[in-house]
């Protein structure tokens, strides 16, 4: 899988690594919708309606009936999100806020087809106290440097067309919408329409360059690394992020 060959990666905003069973009771804080971070209590929903819950590893019972009604919403199946254990084995991926070194956040690496080099990155979460941050973008930013410095050549992401927040997020960090798939879902007794979006080998070097900038990241020569990597013996220390 992707996420087994993922070392801990590290950047001033945000670390990524491999979700393993001691973050979970992180994660259970950061998404059970309580005040947390400074930031006040919220609706779990909120956060967690817009994700891929099965492909998180949440049953379809915990998922609730698709065609119900708004009125009668199932409850967040938190504790199949954040398992290590439940979902496609080795996809996800734990956000870690490095000065507190608490879990905040995961994403998950989907549909890798290493024959095809391609994979999707999808289900990304923060707690909202990190939102306006900049960490999902440097968590986004982290996750296709990693996946094109292994030859992948193309990434994917999708969500509903009427999640604003996240077409904002993956457009800035320069995918392009490929398709709108039509009625590709039914969430909550209504049919959702699904946004495709893509990113190629051959586009990331300027998609990297201008997510460098929005992130704050000092220039650098070409071809070296914004980030430390733990685990390699040649590891390059982070550049200071400005602002």
């Amino acid at each position: 899988t992707v996420v087994a060959d993922l070392p801990e990666i590290r950047s001033e905003r945000v670390t990524l690594r491999p979700l393993c069973i001691e973050d979970e009771q992180d994660l259970k804080d950061a998404g059970n919708g309580s005040a947390r971070f400074g930031a006040s209590a919220y609706d779990p929903l909120s956060v967690f309606g817009w994700l891929d819950w099965q492909a998180a590893g949440a049953t379809p019972t915990q998922c609730g009936d698709p065609l119900s009604c708004v009125e009668s919403l199932p409850d967040v199946p938190l504790s199949a999100i954040i398992s290590s254990s439940s979902g496609p084995p080795g996809t996800k991926v734990v956000l870690i806020d490095p000065k507190i070194r608490k879990a905040i956040g995961m994403l998950q690496f989907l549909d890798s087809t290493p024959r095809d080099l391609s994979a999707r990155i999808e289900n990304l979460w923060l707690s909202p106290a990190y939102h306006g941050r900049k960490v999902a973008a440097e968590a986004i930013y982290q996750a296709l440097t990693f996946l094109f410095e292994h030859k992948y050549r193309r990434v994917t992401a999708e969500t509903s067309t009427r999640n604003v927040a996240a077409r904002r997020l993956l457009e800035r960090s320069g995918f392009t919408l490929e398709a709108t798939l039509r009625k590709h879902r039914v969430r909550f007794g209504r049919n959702q329409d699904t946004a495709l979006y893509t990113m190629l080998n051959s586009e990331w070097q300027e998609c990297a360059a201008r997510l460098r900038k929005n992130l704050g990241y000092k220039p650098v020569s070409a071809g070296v690394r914004l980030f430390e990597i733990q685990s390699a013996e040649d590891a390059i220390q982070p550049q200071s992020i400005e602002g």
